[in-house]
């Protein structure tokens, strides 16, 4: 990458510096809605990654044109950029290879609906500038729905007939659901526990009679596969 670039690295260089600067400059173009100054700031060719945090789906971008589509239809989703420098999260430059050099920082961010986590990876090029050759974001909590972990955790005692109130929590008698999970696989369970977690109601869709079975199927499956791999 450094060869292709062009570019090569002083030893005088501070990763945390260079990082900071990135997102301070990525800031100043989302908060003056001048997303055409950005493109300095990435490689023609860069890769942006975003789990429901910018797009609310799961998205993988290729180039800088759809870079900036997203950025330009949700500027607002990515305010108060901070750059984590705990131990284990401290920026760093990483000779990988001779011809590649890599910076990668983590940083977390506020978005409409909550707050959010990212990683990046910058590139040096042969002006001194340091790209982003991939960025990575995630949405990690939602407003106005603490997880109850830890001091969260509710201590009273549960002192209600535990069959009856499941069974008002499953006819949903109280309050109506506001997600909708179709599909009561691994992944459909695992976010139908995450939200339950963060006290949203959610109504989980399974089209066969017993939940988790495509896993079972899924299984059989592959054991079909592995018993006749020696026919392949």
């Amino acid at each position: 990458m450094a060869n292709r670039l062009g570019a090569s690295v002083p030893a005088s260089a501070n990763a945390a510096t260079i990082a900071r600067e990135w997102l301070s400059a990525l800031s100043k173009t989302i908060a003056e809605q001048d997303v055409d100054a950005a493109e300095a700031l990435f490689l023609a060719d860069s890769y942006w990654r975003d789990i429901l945090a910018l797009t609310s789906d799961i998205n993988s971008l290729e180039g800088w044109v759809n870079i900036k589509a997203l950025l330009e239809s949700r500027r607002s989703h990515l305010s108060s950029l901070r750059l984590l420098e705990e131990s284990h999260n401290a920026p760093a430059i990483d000779t990988l290879f001779p011809d590649l050099v890599i910076l990668l920082f983590a940083f977390e961010f506020d978005a409409p609906i909550g707050r959010g986590s990212g990683i990046g990876r910058l590139v040096p090029g042969a002006d001194g500038q340091w790209r982003a050759f991939t960025i990575f974001t995630c949405l990690d909590s939602l407003n106005d729905h603490v997880e109850k972990v830890g001091t969260n955790r509710n201590g009273r005692p549960f002192l209600d007939p535990w069959e009856a109130s499941r069974k008002r929590e499953i006819d949903f008698v109280d309050r109506d659901p506001q997600v909708l999970i179709v599909g009561a696989g691994q992944a459909g369970l695992e976010i139908a526990a995450r939200l339950k977690q963060l006290e949203v109601p959610t109504l989980v869709l399974e089209r066969l009679p017993r939940i988790g079975d495509t896993v079972n199927h899924l299984s059989l499956y592959m054991g079909l596969l592995r018993d006749n791999a020696h026919m392949a």
